[in-house]
């Protein structure tokens, strides 16, 4: 991996392609856990193409949603992937919904049946139900 992608001025201006303004890539890029994943979400996600559809508002959540990633060990890309559509299709439209429980694991679960409207689902909980 090139040295230059993770110095922090590469990942300000990544993180300013998805939408994000300047003061909010540069709080994002200070962590470098969560500034490597948000710069992984961005490029498996191929976020930068889409700032104009994300907006600053989605694109804080997706940063949101890397700090939260940090925190919460073994999250696999296909979970990830479910919350990054979520917030791409504004079904999570606050920094709340990204962290804290959802109403449903319909979001990270898509083939789950009936069950899931009773789990109370949020990131710290992904783990805990595969």
């Amino acid at each position: 991996m090139s040295t230059q992608i993770d110095s922090p001025d590469t990942f300000i201006s990544l993180f300013q392609s998805i939408g994000l303004s300047k003061s909010k890539a540069a709080e994002a890029a200070k962590s470098a856990k969560s500034a490597t994943i948000l710069k992984n979400l961005i490029l498996s996600h191929d976020l930068a193409s889409q700032s104009e559809l994300l907006g600053e508002k989605r694109a804080v959540l997706i940063a949101a949603l890397a700090i939260q990633l940090a925190k919460v060990p073994n999250v696999d890309d296909v979970k990830q992937g479910y919350i990054v559509k979520a917030i791409r299709e504004e079904k999570l439209k606050s920094v709340d919904q990204v962290n804290g429980p959802l109403s449903s694991c319909h979001v990270l679960y898509p083939a789950a049946d009936e069950r899931c409207d009773q789990l109370p689902l949020g990131i710290s909980s992904l783990t805990r139900h595969r």
